[in-house]
């Protein structure tokens, strides 16, 4: 696993130094520094208010509302949506450039705290430690083996009453000429790209499978409230579904 970690660092420490908001949030409108303040922030209040409105509904609202972890905080785009709801926001991301970034702009560095890490493990946090744990748009570019030990490793952060809330696309939902239309070749481009001018220009893709999912939930001692499939992904053509667990108090 160090091996696709070591990998994905240098990825995303490029992506981070080039341009960090399109590498977190592509818009080819926004390509090159388009993304503004305002609205890029805004789409990270969305996210995060649409989804605690979810785990609301399905009864899965943690017990307290201390502490929150941001997996995959790129340069805290949901952090900062996050410290709305709870009294301390940790992110945690896999490249430096990003959490540079993310701490430069930080609004409330008595609140928000920005981590590296670059382990396949959260051991930089104890256990039972966040009442929730928050990651969307991440995992999908991690290796699936790998992704499925990051979801052990929130169940065991996450403290007794807690909820792990996260998304993960499970289907690549294109007709076949279309994929190679809307994935394959523009992937194959942009790898290009990337050797030519020396710079990271796109990101891997995975899906993770439900069953693999659920069994890693339920193994790591989660409760899983509810699986929420036929989400479209921020990737056209990509469903996506999102997964809302219960730590037992």
């Amino acid at each position: 696993m160090q091996n696709e970690i070591a990998r994905l660092s240098r990825e995303w420490e490029t992506l981070g130094r080039v341009d960090p908001r399109f590498a977190v949030l592509v818009d080819n409108d926004k390509r090159g520094g388009g993304w503004d303040d305002a609205s890029f922030f805004r789409t990270g209040q969305n996210v995060v208010d649409a989804t605690l409105d979810f785990v609301r509904s399905v009864g899965a609202s943690p017990v307290r509302n201390d502490r929150a972890l941001d997996f995959g905080c790129g340069v805290g785009r949901l952090s900062r949506a996050l410290a709305e709801h709870f009294h301390r926001v940790d992110g945690v991301d896999i490249a430096g450039s990003m959490v540079a970034e993310a701490e430069a702009g930080n609004p409330a560095k008595d609140r928000i705290a920005f981590h590296v890490n670059a382990e396949s493990d959260l051991r930089l946090f104890e256990s039972d430690t966040f009442d929730l744990v928050f990651s969307f748009i991440t995992l999908q570019h991690i290796p699936p083996r790998l992704a499925l030990s990051y979801i052990r490793e929130f169940v065991r952060v996450a403290a007794p009453g807690g909820t792990v809330v996260f998304q993960a696309p499970y289907r690549v939902n294109h007709p076949g000429w279309k994929y190679y239309v809307d994935v394959a070749l523009p992937g194959l481009a942009a790898a290009y790209r990337g050797l030519r001018y020396g710079a990271a220009t796109h990101t891997e893709l995975n899906t993770l499978d439900a069953a693999d999912v659920t069994q890693a939930l339920t193994e790591a001692g989660a409760v899983i409230m509810r699986v929420e499939a036929g989400r479209p992904n921020d990737c056209p053509g990509w469903l996506s579904a999102l997964y809302v667990a219960r730590v037992p108090a």
